[in-house]
């Protein structure tokens, strides 16, 4: 907070995204110390009028998120509240008071707490959009102390399912939905066999209602609140409709907005079947599948509803016997 520069001490603080450094002059810790809480107090209450509290900011992207991107408002607000708690316990109550250290900090708390790189940078994406957000709105006329911030690189864990991985994933999820405690579990092997089969995120199937259901295809909207027509096979058709109706969900269970709903239901299923699976490999697969079997990958973009193929060809990719059999397709020339 206080710094020596020369023979005089100088306050140097952030606020509202801002750095601030004033001279206290004086060379007496004691006294530079007294001034130094003076004058940061005082440029504080100067701020407060220009500035926005952190309960307040998250209220109000809360509200802007449900109607602007629905299917993933909740899982943000998760996260936010998440941060916040973290920023309060450090005695930061205001937008303004988060500096650049305040966010470092925030990233090795989440990755003492076991969270991936991937996990913090999403996390670091969030608050860099609230802080935008509130900057647009005007109820925050700081910097972006985030953009200061530099980003884990991400490497993407991508597994290749053989069917014989698939058959113990499969037997994994029939065997907790046998003795399910809850009705996510009960209703885990059809999930994740429509998840195999469409290619669907999880946000997506927990939100498709019947009146979206069509006889070869089902409508989803997606990220961004994007529409999109999915084909669905008479094995996803099978799915669907030996759900009961009771309710405009297809899936219709409660709390289907946690964000860690299916968590320990996966750790089960991993733990039964020997294989690292996680619900988004479902979506990998299907991509890898559809590839393995001579589809475009323009066509597989708009059925996993990517904006750009690029964005396909991460998930899509092929397994090593499939390569050794591409090159030895070249001694035929």
């Amino acid at each position: 907070m206080i710094k020596k520069r020369g023979k005089r001490f100088w306050l140097d603080v952030w606020i509202s995204g801002k750095r601030i450094r004033r001279s206290l002059k004086t060379d007496e810790y004691s006294l530079a110390l007294e001034r130094a809480r003076d004058l940061a107090e005082s440029l504080r209450r100067g701020s407060r009028s220009r500035d926005i509290g952190l309960k307040e900011i998250v209220a109000q992207y809360y509200d802007w998120a449900k109607i602007q991107k629905p299917t993933s408002a909740r899982e943000e607000k998760y996260r936010l509240d998440r941060m916040i708690e973290y920023f309060k316990n450090l005695d930061l109550n205001y937008l303004g008071d988060i500096s650049p250290f305040h966010i470092e900090k925030m990233r090795s708390w989440l990755l003492e707490n076991k969270k991936s790189r991937a996990t913090v940078n999403r996390h670091c994406q969030l608050l860099r959009s609230l802080f935008y957000r509130a900057i647009d709105w005007e109820v925050f006329h700081g910097q972006n102390p985030v953009r200061k911030i530099k980003f884990f690189k991400e490497r993407p864990e991508i597994h290749d399912l053989s069917a014989e991985d698939i058959k113990r994933i499969m037997a994994g999820a029939m065997a907790v939905a046998s003795s399910a405690q809850s009705p996510a579990q009960k209703i885990i092997p059809d999930f994740i066999e429509l998840a195999f089969m469409t290619g669907l995120r999880k946000s997506e199937i927990l939100n498709l209602k019947w009146r979206n259901v069509r006889d070869e295809e089902i409508e989803i909207r997606g990220k961004g609140e994007k529409q999109r027509l999915v084909p669905i096979n008479g094995r996803a058709k099978k799915i669907i409709f030996k759900q009961p109706r009771t309710g405009e969900f297809v899936f219709d269970i409660p709390n289907r907005h946690q964000p860690d709903l299916f968590r320990r239901t996966i750790k089960q299923i991993r733990k039964r079947s020997g294989v690292p699976f996680h619900l988004h490999l479902c979506r990998h697969t299907f991509a890898t599948r559809l590839l393995a079997a001579g589809v475009d990958i323009v066509t597989i973009a708009e059925i996993l509803g990517h904006g750009s193929s690029m964005t396909s060809l991460l998930y899509s990719h092929t397994s090593p016997d499939r390569k050794k059999q591409a090159v030895k397709l070249l001694e035929k020339d």
